[in-house]
């Protein structure tokens, strides 16, 4: 990898977790009211509204298809649930917890890139990620006495997350950031309502599951603050996901 792209790549991911914690706030804020499911679904609709008109204003075309459909589909769906499972976490958690959990996302990805990738990873890589891992379970719970059952959900998330950047490299020779990113939107948008119509006919919302009820909410579009908020925090979402697939493809 050349010189210059290291540079790039480390001012992407900075400027890509900026955007994240403002997101993650905002969506702390939204999730005391509404479904994390519609908040999921505003935040596609806008971005998809977003690239549509940076594309029409920059004179460039918009790649709507896949050279790798499979692959597309089994990392948008994973990448989705990923973040549910994120939400949830943040729903229950404190915020420094939640994203120290997440933060086990390069043990995930230094494992799924020597499987799938056939990168190698020497000793000394291997034992620093075990001592980093090792030191989130100290920052989340140093005596051992307060982990719960939220907690699996950042991991899972970073797990999911993992395998979601580990096929984004392997399709980043032929599909670009912008259409990678406009497949998960896409998705979203299909999957949510999907979702949630189908936990609202299981009667998930009445189920006395505190994830579940928490999940399968009503959705509403009534008030503006909220509208605003949603428009605010997944601006900078997208915002996020260009700037950090972008640092991926250049790895």
């Amino acid at each position: 990898m050349a010189k210059e792209n290291n540079f790039l790549a480390i001012a992407y991911i900075l400027m890509g977790m900026t955007a994240f914690a403002f997101q993650d706030t905002a969506v702390r804020l939204l999730a005391v009211d509404i479904s994390i499911l519609q908040v999921m679904f505003a935040r596609s609709v806008i971005a998809i509204v977003l690239l549509v008109l940076f594309f029409y204003f920059t004179g460039q075309k918009l790649i709507w298809t896949t050279h790798y459909p499979k692959l597309t589909i089994f990392r948008t769906i994973m990448f989705i649930f990923a973040f549910v499972f994120y939400y949830i976490g943040l729903a229950y958690l404190s915020f420094a917890v939640t994203t120290a959990l997440f933060f086990t996302a390069p043990f995930f990805i230094t494992i799924f890139s020597s499987i799938f990738l056939k990168e190698k990873v020497g000793i000394i890589r291997w034992l620093t990620i075990i001592y980093g891992f090792a030191g989130v379970m100290l920052i989340v719970s140093p005596d051992f006495e307060t982990i719960n059952i939220f907690m699996i959900f950042p991991i899972l998330c970073a797990a999911g997350y993992s395998g979601s950047m580990i096929i984004i490299k392997y399709t980043s020779n032929e599909d670009n950031v912008y259409t990678q990113t406009l497949h998960v939107y896409i998705a979203t948008i299909i999957l949510c309502p999907i979702i949630t119509y189908s936990g609202f006919y299981l009667d998930m919302d009445n189920s006395g599951n505190e994830i579940l009820e928490f999940l399968f909410r009503y959705w509403s579009f009534n008030d503006t603050t909220t509208l605003l908020m949603l428009f605010f925090s997944w601006s900078l979402c997208n915002f996020w996901f260009c700037i950090y697939f972008q640092r991926i493809s250049l790895r």
